[in-house]
């Protein structure tokens, strides 16, 4: 995918450690949602908004696209 998918994989991975549930999921929708899917990355997404935001409806097709 290249260098800058993998820039912003690190980025990600930042957000993950610190936590901080609202940016998680702002970066995934402004840039990581341009690339490829990633189905471990849809599910760390999913589980932020639905645990986090309580958006079970935005979360549902994310986990559906999992099995």
């Amino acid at each position: 995918m290249g260098a800058a998918w993998a820039r912003e994989m690190l980025r990600m991975e930042i957000f993950f450690q610190v936590n901080d549930h609202n940016i998680i999921v702002a970066h995934y929708d402004r840039t990581l949602s341009q690339y490829p899917r990633c189905i471990v990355l849809d599910m760390w997404v999913a589980d932020h908004i639905f645990r986090h935001q309580g958006d079970f409806w935005r979360a549902r097709p994310m986990y559906q696209d999992v099995q």
